[in-house]
C-alpha cells in the first residue's frame, strides 16, 4: 500500500496495515490506539509522535460501526503477540499469513 492511499483507507473506513518498518514477523497486535468513533480523518495521525517505535499503522472496523486507528507492532511468536494484547487490552490479533483476526478472550 501507497502512503498516499492511506487517507482513502481511512476516509472510506477500510481496513488496512500500513508498514513502517520492514518486518516479516507473522503476528500484528496494537499497543496504542490513535482513533476509535465513526468519522474517522486521516489527520488524527499528523500528532503522533515517535512513530519510529511501532510496525505499523492499522485500520479496522468493529461490529459496531465503530473505526479504529492503532499502532502495531509485529511479532513471530502467537503467544508473545497474545499476551502482549492481552497487557494492552485489546480484542484481537491479526494474523498476517492466515489473513485472519484471532479474537481475545475478554
Amino acid at each position: 500500500m501507497k502512503r498516499d492511499n492511506l487517507q482513502y483507507y481511512i476516509k472510506n473506513k477500510l481496513p488496512f496495515t500500513y508498514k513502517l518498518k520492514n518486518s516479516s514477523a507473522r503476528f500484528v497486535v496494537s499497543i496504542k490506539n490513535v482513533y476509535k468513533g465513526k468519522t474517522p480523518k486521516a489527520n488524527e495521525l499528523i500528532n503522533v509522535k515517535n512513530l519510529n517505535k511501532f510496525d505499523s499503522i492499522g485500520g479496522w472496523m468493529d461490529q459496531n460501526d465503530n473505526y479504529y486507528l492503532d499502532l502495531n507492532i509485529h511479532l513471530d511468536s502467537k503467544d508473545d503477540a497474545i499476551k502482549i494484547g492481552n497487557l494492552y487490552d485489546q480484542l484481537a490479533v491479526y494474523d498476517l499469513k492466515e489473513n485472519k483476526v484471532i479474537n481475545l478472550n475478554k
